[in-house]
């Protein structure tokens, strides 16, 4: 064996590996912040955002929830929960 077929062979390995774990190839996915979604997947990055993989290749497609504008009356106040997208009133000794 020559030794300069071991880092060839040591690639080859390192490349199916990555095929084997990921169970995609590139040309059926998208890439967005080192994470790789297949075409068609879609994810929430948080509570307001939902994104889309649309085409191999490219970024997903995101789109963000408007809540609009939220006014609490009498004894409420606006308490945001960091699981939801939006807002809600509650009274205020619930906070």
């Amino acid at each position: 064996m020559h030794c300069g077929s071991v880092p060839i062979i040591v690639l080859i390995s390192s490349i199916l590996a990555g095929f084997l774990i990921t169970g995609q190839d590139s040309s059926d996915t998208c890439t967005k912040d080192g994470h790789v979604f297949a075409v068609n997947e879609t994810y929430k990055p948080d509570p307001c955002t939902t994104c889309r993989c649309e085409s191999a290749g490219q970024s997903p497609n995101c789109s963000r929830y408007w809540c609009g504008i939220i006014s609490c009356l009498g004894d409420m106040t606006l308490y945001y929960d960091p699981n939801k997208c939006c807002p809600e009133c509650r009274r205020s000794e619930q906070n």
